[in-house]
């Protein structure tokens, strides 16, 4: 179904009540000309199938006017109804993606433990002293006039990321 503003769907609902509504009162009239006629002592037989017919006219348009409103009332049940059903899919997927979600977390930090338990404090102590030797070479070029700024701060960025690291445990 397409999909219609608030105050779209109103205005058809309020435009078919009143159909409905002027189709009851057409209904209502043909009703009485019906009955004055058939009341008159000697009525034309012409006259009352004339107005028989037109009265099995006005008994449709009320009919389709009503199954119109119903028809109405049941697509917008269904609609509803797909709508809570999809509403309920969703969920149940989301629930399966925050589920999954949190046994990858589990999962990558279980993995980041074994690799900072398996890590040799040789092994530590070693990006220490290159970190070190980092360090110093960055002063010397610091000192030195000629030398690119630009290529001593990504010395510098290089060294505060092993810092870094050192610091977390790699």
């Amino acid at each position: 179904m397409i999909k219609m503003s608030f105050a779209r769907q109103i205005c058809l609902a309020y435009k078919r009540q009143q159909e409905r509504t002027q189709a009851h009162a057409q209904l209502q009239e043909q009703v009485q000309k019906v009955q004055e006629i058939t009341a008159k002592k000697n009525p034309r037989k012409k006259k009352v199938e004339k107005e028989l017919d037109e009265l099995k006219k006005k008994i449709g348009l009320v009919v389709d006017k009503e199954r119109n409103i119903v028809t109405h009332v049941y697509n917008d049940d269904n609609i509803l109804k797909n709508l809570k059903d999809k509403i309920g899919q969703l969920e149940r997927k989301l629930d399966a993606y925050i589920m999954l979600s949190n046994s990858s977390q589990q999962r990558a930090q279980a993995i980041e433990e074994k690799i900072k338990k398996r890590m040799r404090p040789r092994h530590y102590e070693l990006i220490k002293s290159q970190l070190r030797m980092m360090e110093d070479k960055y002063q010397k070029i610091k000192r030195m006039k000629g030398i690119d700024k630009e290529r001593a701060r990504v010395l510098k960025e290089k060294i505060e990321e092993l810092k870094l690291k050192l610091e977390k445990g790699l």
